[in-house]
């Protein structure tokens, strides 16, 4: 069967900026004071206005209205975790409606069909009941029995999430998987194959080590990225990024989420050297990229463009940047222009 059950949850684009502006944050610490004492917050929130602000921050990088943040992330165990209802709702909002389509869904079995919006083909995804006693979640955790298919589907959904749409659900977990690593507090995380295929899994946390059946240069990049343990590694992998974007391997907005999982990684080595010994590229406004953008004639210059119009994007409007939507509209028209001048 193939089925859609995108959840209707009212979201914006994630706000890319790293900070809030002074006035916004001013009106998010008065909303978290006033919500603190209202006497309609879930316990764990009743009179914390710390906590509050912090899922509204959260929600903010996920482009959540405030409410929506509030009723939808919970932290446990020190860490946001949100259901994995919601997760599926932030990847529809940033890739379609067809994203995520379920070819199973029974209590032995569920299979997902997934696609990054600018993906040209469909991947398959599959976690079942034999995969989850593997793992040794029914003897820890018993919604296992209880309700198999509801927790086959969440961790189809979270996995594919990681792997597939980590830009979307900003790092975080879903309750379901918290769950699970709850009930195995005590347990020695190790790592086991649980399907033929070689896929291998964190039995304490469900993550997926790796997974062969992934494919394509955006794939291998993540995985390269995520496997760094030095800064060798991870220039290596920058300067494989670089090259697979100037020969139009990979899309601009995989090259935005294959850069920010840099960032990332480059935080957790915490090494005190950069990766490119350069200054900071000038940020480019918004009219300049229109005029550049009118100018295209060729795939270097639409990759400059495009690396401007990145860093423009990641600068946010405050440091005169552009918003996610002006640079949506940039790439839109680059590739117009290109199939113009490249009608080959």
């Amino acid at each position: 069967m193939s089925t859609n059950t995108s959840t209707q949850l009212t979201t914006t684009r994630a706000d890319t900026s790293l900070l809030p502006a002074p006035d916004a944050w001013s009106t998010m610490s008065q909303m978290s004071a006033v919500l603190a004492d209202s006497g309609l917050m879930p316990d764990s929130l009743k009179g914390n206005r710390a906590a509050i602000l912090t899922i509204m921050l959260k929600g903010r990088e996920l482009g959540l209205p405030a409410m929506t943040a509030i009723n939808g992330i919970n932290v446990i165990k020190g860490k946001p975790t949100v259901t994995a209802e919601t997760m599926a709702a932030l990847i529809y909002r940033d890739h379609g409606d067809d994203s995520l389509q379920w070819l199973e869904a029974t209590d032995e079995r569920a299979t997902v069909s997934y696609r990054r919006r600018t993906a040209t083909q469909r991947q398959e995804y599959s976690f079942s009941i034999k995969d989850a006693e593997r793992a040794g979640y029914p003897s820890t955790n018993p919604n296992w029995k209880k309700i198999p298919g509801n927790m086959l589907r969440a961790r189809c959904i979270s996995n594919v999430a990681r792997m597939a749409f980590p830009d979307s659900i900003g790092g975080m977990y879903s309750e379901e998987e918290m769950e699970d690593m709850q009930a195995q507090d005590g347990a020695t995380p190790t790592v086991v194959d649980v399907t033929p295929s070689g896929r291998t899994i964190n039995t304490a946390t469900g993550e997926v080590i790796d997974d062969p059946t992934m494919t394509g240069v955006y794939d291998h990049l993540w995985r390269d990225f995520n496997a760094a343990t030095t800064q060798d590694d991870l220039l290596a992998a920058w300067n494989a990024l670089k090259a697979a974007r100037k020969a139009g391997q990979i899309t601009a907005d995989e090259a935005a989420t294959l850069t920010a999982l840099k960032d990332t990684v480059k935080a957790a080595l915490a090494a005190p050297q950069v990766i490119e010994a350069q200054a900071a590229p000038p940020v480019v406004p918004y009219n300049e990229l229109e005029r550049r953008v009118g100018l295209v004639s060729n795939e270097d210059g639409a990759h400059e463009v495009r690396q401007d119009a990145l860093t423009a994007r990641d600068a946010g409007p405050d440091a005169g940047g552009i918003t996610p939507d002006q640079y949506a509209t940039l790439d839109k028209h680059i590739d117009e222009r290109l199939t113009v001048a490249l009608p080959f």
